[in-house]
């Protein structure tokens, strides 16, 4: 009986003992698990965080690529724009380099004045009168004080200033103010209007004969008749300075009859002048009328009949 009960009492232990320890594997299982699931959480954390970060890389890669792109832009666009302000200036050099040739180069200004004169009677203006007058006219002291800087406005002052008129005078052949001032007019070639405003000039007789004298050195034979012919009428008493250095007292249409009808006057050879009668039959000028005539003072055709007979 007691054997039964010892029995008994082992097998209900034993079913205990595995009563207990089913449980026991059970939440042995049971932890497993929950620790699988947590390390499988876990891993899907970092491979979460991986990706995150991978993406964050990336993103910086990618606005690290958009950021360098933009500056190459940038710096392409400013190359472009460098480029351009070079054509733009290259344009511009050679817009200038196209306004120098237009202008004239940097020089002197004697040579620049010799390079716009043009050339009169198919020579230069200043080889109208002789190299050796001109070298002692430039060796002049009145030249280098008082001419050298003069131009069209301030060569009237001068002319105005004038109390004689002549070419050379004494041993030495000295020129006059008169003819220093010739060969001033002669550089700068005044206008044909000034010209004609020296010559009709009626307060100044020294203004008039220079005007006259460079008119018929440099004007057309029509010019010098149609300007100089009227002169016959002016009948005051001017000085000119002779070789000797003293002065003679002549008139201007005296002066004027001078420049008309011959080929030398104060040291100058005048040039060549057609006769008023080969002008008249070329039909260039119209038959001269004089003062008297205008007057009725005189007859010309009864005067060619008494010349006749």
């Amino acid at each position: 009986m007691s054997n039964n009960n010892n029995n008994n009492n082992e097998e209900q232990d034993n079913n205990n003992d595995q009563d207990q320890d089913q449980p026991m594997i059970e939440q042995d299982d049971g932890d497993e698990e929950q620790d699988f699931e947590k390390l499988a959480d876990y891993q899907l954390e970092q491979d979460d965080d991986d990706d995150d970060d991978g993406y964050d890389d990336q993103g910086d890669q990618d606005d690290q690529d958009n950021n360098q792109q933009q500056q190459q832009q940038q710096q392409d666009n400013g190359n472009q724009e460098d480029d351009d302000d070079d054509d733009d200036d290259d344009d511009d050099d050679n817009d200038n380099d196209g306004e120098k040739e237009g202008k004239e180069p940097h020089m002197r200004p004697s040579l620049l004045l010799a390079r716009r004169k043009k050339t009169i009677h198919g020579t230069h203006s200043r080889n109208l009168i002789e190299k050796i007058l001109r070298i002692k006219i430039q060796s002049h002291p009145y030249w280098k004080e008082k001419c050298m800087g003069l131009n069209e406005e301030t060569l009237v002052d001068r002319a105005m200033a004038l109390t004689s008129f002549g070419g050379t005078w004494g041993g030495m052949k000295q020129p006059t103010h008169f003819i220093c001032l010739m060969l001033k007019m002669l550089q700068i070639q005044p206008d044909k209007d000034i010209i004609i405003e020296f010559i009709t000039n009626q307060d100044f007789k020294y203004v008039r004969i220079l005007g006259a004298f460079y008119l018929r050195l440099v004007g057309k034979p029509v010019d010098i008749y149609n300007y100089l012919e009227p002169l016959y009428n002016d009948y005051r008493s001017v000085r000119m300075k002779n070789d000797l250095g003293q002065f003679n007292k002549i008139h201007v249409d005296e002066f004027v009859q001078e420049l008309l009808t011959g080929n030398y006057a104060c040291e100058i050879v005048l040039p060549n002048l057609p006769s008023r009668r080969t002008l008249e039959q070329q039909g260039l000028l119209e038959k001269r009328v004089s003062v008297l005539e205008e007057l009725k003072l005189i007859n010309m055709d009864n005067l060619k009949q008494d010349v006749l007979e």
